[in-house]
């Protein structure tokens, strides 16, 4: 999460977005997704150079229980990812980079 602006550096969604995505509505959620796009200049603004090296850094996946798109900070050994902080869960079926779940799905999931 950006510090200045509320914003996760990887889906630009704030933590409350974040957080409550699988209880909004289809049309709650249209309405995040296209507000995206002007998210990203002002991430962009806000971000310190480490920030931008940690998100360039991020592998962009999709959630294997809703589809929508998240960034993965697990790539090796010395990289943690956000999702670190949630007990482990029963992973999805599929290929290793689709049993992955976003943000909202690993918090429903850990429930």
């Amino acid at each position: 999460m950006d510090a200045a602006t509320g914003l996760c550096v990887g889906c630009l969604r704030t933590i409350d977005e974040i957080a409550g995505w699988v209880e909004l509505t289809d049309p709650e959620r249209a309405a995040i997704l296209e507000a995206l796009p002007t998210r990203r200049p002002r991430l962009a603004l806000s971000q310190t150079d480490e920030a931008r090296a940690t998100a360039a850094r991020w592998v962009p996946l999709r959630c294997a229980r809703c589809g929508v798109g998240f960034a993965c900070g697990a790539r090796d050994r010395e990289s943690v990812c956000w999702c670190v902080g949630y007990p482990p869960v029963k992973p999805a079926e599929g290929a290793a980079s689709e049993r992955c779940l976003c943000p909202a799905c690993l918090a429903a999931a850990a429930r």
